[in-house]
């Protein structure tokens, strides 16, 4: 089970991929999807990078919650969610 302190090492520690690969893709989630598929991403580093990306994007965290796996993701992912204001960008 990933819990929020190893999820925090992970982060620290792991070589996430390039989200620069993934940015353009947003909304696109067809494509996003297939780019998932095609990196093979464990699911801590995957749901990072949907992280990652739904606190840089916030208009798209929704869509990106639903991807993530684990219950920190998940808890975290509420707390983006939650900040309305960020998604009016």
């Amino acid at each position: 089970m990933v819990t929020t302190a190893s999820l925090l090492i992970l982060i620290a520690c792991t070589s996430a991929p390039n989200i620069e690969n993934y940015r353009p893709l947003l909304g696109q989630w067809k494509a996003f999807d297939q780019q998932l598929k095609d990196d093979a991403l464990d699911s801590a580093t995957q749901d990072l990078l949907l992280l990652d990306l739904a606190v840089q994007d916030p208009k798209f965290a929704s869509t990106l919650c639903q991807k993530v796996q684990t219950r920190p993701a998940k808890e975290k992912c509420l707390q983006v969610i939650g900040r309305p204001h960020l998604q009016q960008q």
